[in-house]
């Protein structure tokens, strides 16, 4: 996946970074919350505070047009979008730590039990 900035302006009125950009991918649209992990990473912003707002698919192509808002901080982001956009913002980043604390923890070792032949 690779992503391409096309604008990247500041609303000073909502207090936050409106960014336009093209996501050029190889087999599949990905999800908003693929997009906004690579988009934070390549900007060097906060996931908590960043929500991808709209993509669109452009038919026959493996191109999509993205639109994100980024906010100063979490509270920032909560006063001024949707809350339904909140929600998926909040609830993707609990499930993407909890899945990261899962991946990091070893597997408990299952011991085998000794049958006693009589």
């Amino acid at each position: 996946m690779e992503i391409n900035i096309v604008k990247d302006s500041k609303n000073a009125v909502a207090d936050r970074r409106e960014i336009e950009f093209t996501i050029t991918q190889e087999d599949r649209t990905p999800s908003k919350a693929e997009v906004s992990k690579e988009l934070c990473k390549k900007l060097n912003l906060s996931p908590e505070a960043t929500v991808v707002v709209r993509m669109d698919q452009e038919f026959g192509t493996r191109m999509t047009r993205a639109v994100a808002h980024s906010y100063p901080n979490a509270d920032a982001l909560k006063k001024v979008e949707r809350a339904y956009l909140f929600e998926r913002v909040v609830t993707k980043a609990k499930k993407a730590a909890k899945k990261a604390g899962e991946q990091e923890a070893p597997a408990p070792k299952e011991e085998k039990k000794e049958e006693k032949k009589e």
